[in-house]
């Protein structure tokens, strides 16, 4: 076990490829569990080698090992040995550097034309060790195994195999909208943080239409609201990574629908740390905006500040914290125009309406907009230092 071999060593790779052919009959014909098991663990030493031979055994050595995963009485459990050395052996199949990048294969799609119909079909030409048909066996199969394996790492590593080769199909799509959930509703932080991994990358990478794509940001936003703690970071984190990566048009584009609902849940969420993934999140959502954009929503901001009412309390302590948010973040756009003189007056109005403090209910908004007085200090010292108006107030507040 603890010998390694060397995959670039000519003379180990032409010694260990007569066992290939050999392992994989043993794969294809052997009813002894055990064997196929030692089989399996064989074959994950040598799938990971240039061997020669790779490209004409995986034609028999896949449509078995799918056999084994559909029809075996041990595969009815994603614990087995059996299942888990399948899922390892497919994975470096798919994975191996002899078979061709799937995205040179693929015909244009017509649902980025806005059609709801996946008519984008894989070619495979020697891509993967499956015909198309049997990834779609693979990936039916897949959908009860990555809820149900507890051993997720091989049922993972073969989902992440399959979307690096782009493959295509009503079923990976399908697959990828059950990834999503487990991507906040697993009890495992493991699996949350491997299925969004998988679905950052799926958004990232795979060719999909506009529909398919507002879909999918919905329900990532929709998920920041989930029920218990660990699911809502999950998804806050991921929100925070497609915000990260996504191209500037699109985030552009759909910056209220990722704003708002934020702005939202940092108000209404009772968790301290959801709340401050929360606020790193629109920290990284208005850092990577156009300045006409970051207008508007400090636009919105302000009219949230002026609000009026008991119910507007929420609001207002929003604000606060947007503003503070705003110049950390960006005090480049804020010293821009009339927007700092308006933020401090603003600030500073809401800090007088504390003078005097009698009203214990009301603690959070003061601590909130003196918090962005700090900030606004850090940044802009000389603004800060000159305001009679808000250091007389402190003064009565102390």
């Amino acid at each position: 076990k603890r010998l390694k071999f060397d995959s670039s060593d000519e003379m180990m790779c032409s010694m260990a490829d007569p066992y290939l052919p050999l392992l994989t009959h043993c794969v294809r014909y052997s009813n002894d569990n055990q064997a196929l098991v030692l089989a399996l663990k064989c074959l994950g030493v040598l799938l990971r080698m240039d061997l020669p031979s790779v490209i004409k055994t995986a034609k028999q050595l896949g449509p078995s090992i799918l056999d084994h995963l559909t029809t075996s009485n041990a595969a009815a459990s994603t614990q087995s040995d059996i299942v888990q050395g399948c899922f390892k052996s497919l994975t470096l199949l798919i994975t191996h550097h002899k078979f061709a990048a799937a995205s040179s294969n693929r015909k244009p799609s017509s649902e980025a034309s806005g059609e709801n119909k996946i008519s984008e079909k894989f070619q495979h030409d020697g891509a993967l060790p499956l015909a198309e048909e049997q990834m779609q066996a693979l990936l039916n199969f897949l959908h009860s195994a990555v809820i149900e394996s507890d051993h997720h790492n091989a049922t993972f590593g073969l989902v992440k195999a399959i979307s690096s080769k782009r493959f295509m199909s009503a079923e990976f799509y399908d697959l990828m909208d059950i990834i999503l959930k487990l991507s906040v509703q697993s009890q495992k932080s493991a699996i949350r943080l491997l299925s969004s991994q998988i679905f950052l990358q799926y958004l990232m990478d795979y060719p999909m239409g506009k529909q398919r794509i507002d879909r999918h940001l919905q329900q990532i936003v929709l998920n920041i609201k989930y029920e218990y703690e660990e699911g809502r970071l999950s998804a806050i984190d991921l929100l925070t990574s497609v915000i990260q990566k996504f191209p500037f048009p699109v985030l552009e584009s759909n910056s209220q629908l990722f704003f708002l609902p934020l702005v939202l849940q940092m108000v209404n969420d009772d968790c301290k740390s959801c709340k401050e993934a929360v606020a790193n999140c629109i920290s990284v959502l208005i850092k990577r905006l156009s300045t006409d954009t970051a207008q508007n929503l400090f636009d919105y901001v302000k009219r949230w500040s002026q609000s009026s009412g008991i119910d507007s309390i929420p609001m207002q302590k929003a604000a606060a914290q947007l503003f503070g948010i705003f110049v950390v973040t960006r005090p480049d756009y804020i010293k821009r125009g009339s927007n700092l003189a308006d933020l401090m007056a603003l600030t500073v109005k809401a800090i007088n309406k504390h003078v005097p403090f009698d009203d214990d209910s009301e603690w959070e908004l003061l601590y909130f907009n003196l918090v962005c007085v700090e900030k606004v200090n850090k940044e802009f010292p000389s603004l800060v230092g000159g305001n009679y108006d808000l250091w007389g107030a402190q003064i009565k507040l102390l």
